[in-house]
């Protein structure tokens, strides 16, 4: 990489996720870093919503150096401690106080960033989702949807579309996203974000196959959530969130996993497909669930 030159840095280790960007972990004297780069149109979208949300006092990653014509940005090194990690060492009330304090920051970064990105996540991009579940996960399996059950999704995200509050939408806040760094929250992996339905990065935030949280817990933390916002019909648009979510990411997995080798993503299909059974028992897809039922008894050893 041209920039590691440039900047007379030292490589250390290359960090490695769902993303087709590069990301090295380097050092220059006693310091560490990350580098990234980026080919992609997204380089330019990292830079300008970097600015947004460190003007607004949200934690992201410090900006050291940019190399616009290499596409390479030398970034603060937010350490190991993943959200993910973190849920993975410790107990219960240390999860609980912890995700209270992020919804508190979700909410305000949603209600003080509305309206401040071009790019709607609006019906388009909500039914694109269906259509990447069913070719990359149910294709997986061998499974295709007949119409009406196709229209049942479809129906689903337009009620998302047409009811729930709009305002900023990270669309992949995820524990793997959320570094914990000097008591303080720091969000990853923002590229992508929208004006998008609120309720989104609730549930991806609270519905993660990645940590899959004990259901009391969640509960607990959506009558937090619904504290903070107070939304007409709140409770219905999470689990129809967490449906639209949850779809995205089992399609997510199996694509990394199948199509780009990242074998690592296999192990979170089961507890993704046992979230979005659970959530469409709440909707009403009693069809979904049991299909992700059977589909369930062959992923298992």
């Amino acid at each position: 990489m041209d920039c590691v030159k440039k900047w007379k840095l030292e490589k250390v280790a290359e960090l490695k996720g769902g993303s087709d960007r590069t990301f090295l972990r380097v050092k220059k004297g006693d310091e560490y870093y990350v580098l990234l780069s980026d080919r992609s149109p997204a380089f330019f979208r990292y830079l300008e919503i970097q600015r947004l949300l460190r003007g607004a006092s949200i934690g992201v990653p410090e900006i050291f150096s940019v190399d616009l014509e290499r596409r390479c940005i030398l970034l603060e090194d937010l350490g190991d401690l993943s959200l993910m990690r973190f849920v993975r060492g410790a107990d219960i009330d240390e999860i609980r106080g912890v995700y209270r304090d992020l919804l508190a920051v979700l909410s305000r970064m949603q209600r003080d960033l509305s309206g401040t990105l071009g790019d709607v996540f609006g019906l388009r991009q909500l039914h694109d989702e269906i259509i990447y579940f069913e070719e990359s996960f149910l294709s997986h399996f061998g499974v295709k949807l007949d119409e009406k059950k196709r229209g049942n999704l479809f129906e689903l995200s337009t009620f998302i579309f047409e009811n729930s509050p709009y305002g900023f939408m990270h669309r992949d806040f995820q524990s793997q996203n959320i570094y914990l760094k000097d008591g303080a929250f720091k969000f990853i992996d923002f590229q992508n974000a929208y004006e998008g339905p609120i309720f989104y990065d609730v549930a991806s935030l609270i519905q993660d196959p990645y940590v899959e949280l004990p259901r009391s817990l969640r509960e607990e933390l959506v009558d937090h959530y619904l504290s903070l916002v107070r939304a007409k019909g709140g409770r219905e648009l999470f689990w129809k969130a967490s449906v639209q979510r949850l779809m995205q990411a089992l399609a997510a997995y199996v694509f990394l996993s199948e199509k780009k080798g990242k074998r690592e993503f296999r192990r979170f299909i089961e507890p993704g497909m046992r979230l979005l059974r659970e959530a469409s028992l709440e909707v009403g897809l009693d069809w979904l669930a049991d299909l992700l039922n059977e589909l369930l008894r062959k992923v298992r050893p």
